[in-house]
């Protein structure tokens, strides 16, 4: 029987994954402006073995990692934007960008896709090609404009 993945299997990937995060979060950047999340993504993605196609909709990278023969895929997606709003949290990795912000949490959701890319490349825990998806620009946004 397959061994399925666990907490546990991540604890020595967390302080990476942790200050990952936090520069992430230090340095927001509004849709379509996503360069510096953009390149840390696909340099990482590379980095792990991942085929990377940088610029899908100006700013967004997909990965993809050949693993095994099977005809069915795992996909897996996050946004990476922030939004235009003034950080006064006084966290020590607060925004170093005035106006500009995580408050939806797409810093911590690129972090955990981080670490569910780097599990599955380096322990080949799928027969199935993977696909991550880091994009959807206009998405935060779009959200953000419907709820104001």
């Amino acid at each position: 029987m397959p061994r399925f993945t666990e907490f546990a299997d991540f604890a020595d990937d967390a302080p990476a994954l942790r200050e990952i995060r936090h520069d992430i979060h230090r340095h927001p950047e509004l849709s379509y402006e996503e360069t510096r999340p953009a390149t840390l993504v696909a340099d990482l993605l590379e980095q792990w073995g991942w085929a990377v196609t940088r610029g899908i909709a100006g700013t967004g990278v997909v990965g993809t990692l050949k693993a095994g023969t099977d005809t069915r895929h795992i996909g897996l997606r996050v946004d990476m934007d922030a939004l235009p709003i003034l950080e006064q949290t006084g966290k020590p990795y607060a925004s170093v960008a005035p106006g500009k912000m995580h408050s939806f949490g797409h810093d911590g959701h690129t972090t955990m896709l981080f670490g569910a890319a780097r599990h599955l490349a380096a322990r080949s825990v799928s027969t199935a090609p993977c696909i991550c998806t880091f994009s959807s620009p206009r998405s935060t946004a779009s959200r953000a404009a419907r709820s104001a």
